[in-house]
């Protein structure tokens, strides 16, 4: 029962993702080389100023050249450090010819927070001011250091 509500919940965080609209990440996917991903993403100061000081969110992150990452989760007062691993455009197809789903995803960060859940972030690829941008959507933008 709780693998399926995984999955479940891995499927509606991919389905989101995949809904929200950038004008610019289906030009810039294509001309971005996984390479350029690899290094210390931080929460924009935009981005931070918005969240409530007691919710927990993705302050930074790094993704590692070997595909392995280091995730920060915190809040305004406090952080804490987890591993885990990350994929490159990320396409995921559920279903058959008669019925299906498909999410795809620039970037897609996995937490194991224990033995039964896991952590599942879907970026997408933006590019402003002439600056390399991850965004879970509207709230939530990260900036390349």
């Amino acid at each position: 029962m709780k693998l399926k509500n995984t999955i479940t919940a891995l499927v509606c965080v991919l389905l989101l993702v995949s809904c929200l609209e950038s004008k610019t990440a289906k030009d810039t996917s294509l001309k971005t080389q996984r390479e350029q991903m690899i290094g210390d993403w931080r929460f924009s100061s935009e981005s931070f100023q918005r969240i409530h000081p007691k919710d927990e969110v993705v302050t930074a992150f790094t993704l590692h050249d070997d595909a392995t990452a280091t995730v920060v989760f915190g809040n305004k007062n406090t952080s804490r450090e987890e591993k885990g691993s990350w994929s490159w455009q990320y396409k995921k197809e559920l279903g058959n010819q008669n019925f299906g789903l498909s999410s795809n995803t620039d970037v897609l960060v996995k937490v194991q927070k224990s033995k039964d859940k896991v952590f599942v972030i879907g970026f997408k690829l933006e590019m402003e001011d002439q600056e390399l941008r991850l965004s879970t959507g509207r709230a939530h933008r990260y900036v390349k250091q």
